[in-house]
């Protein structure tokens, strides 16, 4: 990146299968690293979540926790624009 330029940053979703056969939904921090804007890398795991696979499949999630889901990926976003 070249100087003075701040660093772009984003938010990777994932969905993997746990051995148990439950969905875990992580974030992951990225950050872009170069001045193009084409290759980002992985920064630092936030936080995960494991759901029932019939849960995951119907969305039958309760109506809060797809919100502060929704929340939780705004503020990381919010939150590397105010460190700009």
């Amino acid at each position: 990146m070249s100087k003075g330029k701040p660093q772009q940053r984003g938010v990777l979703v994932r969905t993997t299968e746990t051995k148990d056969g439950r969905i875990r939904i992580s974030l992951d921090d990225l950050v872009n690293s170069d001045d193009k804007g084409a290759i980002w890398k992985y920064d630092v795991h936030v936080t995960a979540k494991d759901f029932k696979a019939s849960e995951f499949e119907s969305l039958e999630l309760p109506e809060k926790e797809l919100a502060d889901f929704g929340y939780y990926v705004l503020a990381r976003l919010r939150a590397y624009n105010k460190a700009d």
